[in-house]
């Protein structure tokens, strides 16, 4: 039988209609695999059990649960996954970009200052399983560890390595301490400190200790590079570290002995009694070596910590002292005790050691400090300022209403005194501060690189939403959410937020006298046990509503409800909503998310706009599921404590994407964009030229140019 093709009309339209329909159909393929992707949060919500099947949804799965005292359980999966479809991809090459990302975002994880999430346990957890597929290359990338974390992290690290029996890493760590010690050491006395013998450490200890703060400081501003502060962090005898496996000896092995170790472990061991004695002298002297330059090393870096326990206080340089020894000390140096009231009578002095004058004078400078707004807190994450905040609250009352609690919280002055206040005011300020500029060069160097301004602008409109509900406080994340939700407001161009439980409850925060009295009117708005997200999607249209009908009321001219609504909502939570009610009593038998309900109130509410920009800000890593996908756009996924991660929702430099019929340009935001936007970090271009130098297994198909990867 022949068949005509003759009618080429009937053609075309058959054409038109075959690629409708394949277009149709593969948009219900794709809802269909995520209707099979939802799951359930602890509240009954319908959320995504999965972010999708491949390599990106992956990585933004383990960002998204990679938050503070996630079960390592939880991590090992996620990171299995990654590992999996890192080795499925189709090429050596595409496996060594899938590695590259992986050891980016491991180092992403650490990183305290710029921009970082600044976790410990999750950057050693991972670390350690790296260099369990890659040992050589982690033992170049040892020396970035404390540059992007700090000492203490190598002290950790080396407990992990030597029960997992990694001796090139264990040995890789303790020749990092040597060398930075040794290069501490010759910059403050020229010498190679295997050659200073103990009566002589001893003068130079007693030279430093002897020099008052002005002439330390101009002679360690001498040198002729910085100080690396490994001394601070030289392990101390006794101290956990070294009872769990002796990392002072081993230390002191590899500094002293490092070329005679058999020999001198053989005669450690030996049945000789004499031989015996001989190989402990020498430890023991070692060890008196060990200490000495450990001193010396802390007394030039004025480690605050040895004017202590000498009892110097009043030589402490206030100044100068770190931003968590502010935030642990800041009562001792202030001479307040920790659980009583400041009388009048003792504003002066103190109330810990009031007759001491050496404690006395210290309380004095520190004063002076605090007025000249010269205490340090930009590296501290802000939640450990706002959870010192929380202590300081105590219940003076509470009424309940239905599932609702309206607890009224008032400041404890016996544990927050006038003065320790203000130092957490400061430091607050100073965390901000530091924020403030890591925002503002981004958008600076995004003009540069030729953003719209508007663009960068729109991104600044943001409503926090903070999630106050009994999930939040069981799993002892409420000091991160206020806190974050309050620098979010201050960092925005709203000065309120929308705390929530049960019930919403906007909070103008215009009339705080400070950040405290912001925690104190956060504390005090109704909360209970249940999560209700969308009451709080409600409420903002509620609000935009009012505004347009007022804007009406007072000028005749109608604007559309959408242009009020905020461009993004925040929401800082663990993501545990209440099941959906439609808006109504009967459940919505479509199963959608609580993000897929509010998109549907938007458009019927408040049409002809674009929804706002949904930032999921997780802080819970063992809740279950995600509340969107990998692929949704105008969706951010951000997780953990770190206030620096600002910089991937308040800076607008995401690429635009132009559609071909009509033109309209719109910035691509979405999950992925969003996790890249933290992973290429100028700042980690050295991992990357480390995995370049790196030839072992797939990274040899890796190779580092400037320029290409970001």
């Amino acid at each position: 039988m022949a068949y005509s093709t003759s009618n080429s009309g009937n053609t075309s339209a058959s054409s038109a209609f075959v690629s409708a329909f394949s277009a149709a159909f593969q948009t219900a393929s794709i809802e269909a695999l995520d209707e099979q992707s939802k799951g359930k949060t602890w509240n009954g919500d319908t959320n995504f059990a999965s972010l999708g099947g491949d390599l990106k949804a992956a990585f933004i799965a383990l960002d998204q649960k990679a938050v503070r005292k996630v079960d390592p359980a939880t991590l090992a999966s996620l990171m299995e996954t990654v590992i999996s479809r890192i080795e499925g991809e189709p090429t050596p090459a595409a496996k060594a970009d899938g590695w590259k990302i992986l050891f980016l975002y491991l180092f992403h994880l650490r990183k305290i200052r710029g921009v970082g999430k600044g976790e410990r346990d999750l950057f050693y957890q991972i670390f350690i399983e790296l260099a369990d597929k890659f040992p050589s290359t982690a033992i170049l990338l040892v020396p970035l560890v404390w540059k992007f974390g700090y000492w203490k992290d190598l002290t950790n690290m080396l407990g992990r390595a030597t029960t997992k029996g990694y001796t090139p890493l264990v040995e890789a760590i303790l020749a990092e301490f040597v060398e930075q010690i040794d290069h501490d050491f010759k910059l403050i006395t020229g010498k190679d400190f295997k050659s200073v013998q103990l009566a002589e450490l001893k003068g130079i200890k007693t030279h430093w200790t002897g020099l008052d703060t002005e002439h330390r400081i101009a002679a360690v501003n001498a040198f002729s590079e910085s100080l690396t502060l490994v001394g601070k962090y030289m392990p101390a005898e006794k101290h956990k570290a070294d009872k769990s496996f002796g990392i002072t000896k081993m230390l002191v092995m590899e500094m002293f002995f490092k070329d005679n170790s058999a020999d001198l472990t053989a005669r450690l061991a030996s049945p000789d009694g004499a031989i015996k004695t001989r190989a402990i002298a020498q430890v023991k002297y070692g060890l008196m070596r060990y200490r000495n330059m450990k001193t010396i090393l802390n007394t030039v870096l004025d480690t605050p910590e040895v004017k202590m326990c000498d009892g110097r206080w009043s030589q402490l340089y206030i100044e100068g002292i770190a931003s968590k020894a502010m935030l642990r000390y800041r009562k001792a140096i202030l001479n307040e005790k920790l659980k009583q009231k400041l009388s009048e009578g003792d504003a002066d002095t103190g109330n810990r050691h009031p007759h001491n004058q050496d404690r006395v004078d210290c309380r004095a400078h520190m004063l002076t400090a605090m007025k000249e707004q010269k205490l340090k807190g930009a590296v501290l994450q802000i939640s450990e300022i706002g959870r010192q905040i929380m202590k300081a609250f105590k219940q003076g009352g509470y009424s309940s209403s239905g599932s609702q609690s309206v607890t009224k919280w008032d400041v404890d002055t016996s544990l927050l005194t006038v003065t320790d206040r203000e130092v957490l005011c400061i430091q607050w300020m100073k965390a901000r501060e530091a924020v403030e500029k890591i925002l503002a060069d981004a958008k600076a160097q995004a003009i540069e690189d030729g953003v719209d301004p508007t663009q960068l602008q729109m991104f600044e409109d943001v409503l926090a939403v903070i999630d106050v509900s009994g999930s939040m406080f069981s799993a002892d994340v409420a000091a991160e959410a206020i806190s974050l939700g309050l620098l979010c407001s201050e960092l925005t161009s709203h000065n309120f937020v929308l705390p929530f439980s049960e019930n919403p409850t906007p909070v103008d925060l215009g009339k705080a006298t400070d950040v405290v009295d912001k925690f104190r009117m956060v504390l005090n708005t109704p909360w209970g046990y249940s999560t209700n997200a969308d009451k709080v999607n409600k409420c903002v249209l509620d609000i935009a509503e009012s505004a347009s009908a007022q804007h009406k009321r007072s000028t005749g001219e109608t604007i559309p409800v959408h242009k009020f609504l905020p461009g993004a909502v925040c929401y800082f939570t663990d993501g545990q909503f209440n099941g959906g009610y439609g808006g109504g009593m009967c459940p919505d038998l479509d199963n959608p998310t609580m993000l897929q309900r509010a998109q549907k109130m938007v458009s019927k509410r408040a049409p002809g706009g674009t929804f706002w920009r949904s930032i999921f800000w997780n802080l819970n890593g063992n809740a279950p599921g995600f509340p969107a996908m990998a692929k949704d756009c105008g969706v951010q996924l951000v997780s953990g404590f770190s206030q620096s991660l600002f910089r991937q929702i308040l800076v607008g430099d995401f690429k635009t994407v132009v559609d071909p019929i009509t033109g309209k340009v719109t910035v691509q935001v979405d999950p992925w964009e969003t996790f890249m936007k933290a992973i290429n970090d100028p700042e980690l271009l050295p991992v990357l030229e480390v995995l370049s130098a790196s030839q072992e297994g797939v990274l040899a198909h890796y190779t580092f140019a400037p320029g290409a990867d970001e």
